[in-house]
């Protein structure tokens, strides 16, 4: 998971970084258009509006699949410790143990920075820009 994590990184946060600035620059055209004197070309407009949801999508899905992967993660771990291993046989209570551990071993998850992590919020926090 890890050298996934390590390949996919680059890939999506540049898709994410292009994808809001992307979403910022149309809306400050849509601005630009709404506040202009002359009224803009209707052709213009269509095509300034239908890219708008594209963009909309492009950033929602990374956030989207990177949040599930990170809720079913933790899911696991924490259905792995809500389970009745304190009455197991000690063999089972390592396994699990184990499991636990491997998968929170390194918190790994997908980041933009240190501390925002890929996921709903951040798709929200480029939205309500």
């Amino acid at each position: 998971m890890n050298s996934f994590y390590e390949m996919v990184r680059p890939i999506v946060l540049t898709q994410i970084v292009f994808a809001s600035t992307t979403l910022v620059f149309f809306t400050f055209i849509v601005t630009v258009i709404a506040s202009d004197i002359e009224p803009a070309g209707f052709l213009q407009s269509i095509k300034i509006f239908s890219a708008i949801p594209l963009f909309l999508f492009q950033l929602f899905l990374p956030c989207y699949l990177f949040g599930n992967i990170n809720n079913y993660r933790d899911a696991i771990n924490f259905a792995l410790y809500s389970s009745n291993w304190t009455d197991s046989r000690v063999e089972v209570k390592r396994l699990i143990l184990l499991t636990m551990t491997m998968n929170n071993a390194h918190q790994l998850k997908m980041k933009v920075t240190p501390m925002k992590i890929v996921n709903m919020e951040v798709f929200a926090s480029v939205c309500i820009i």
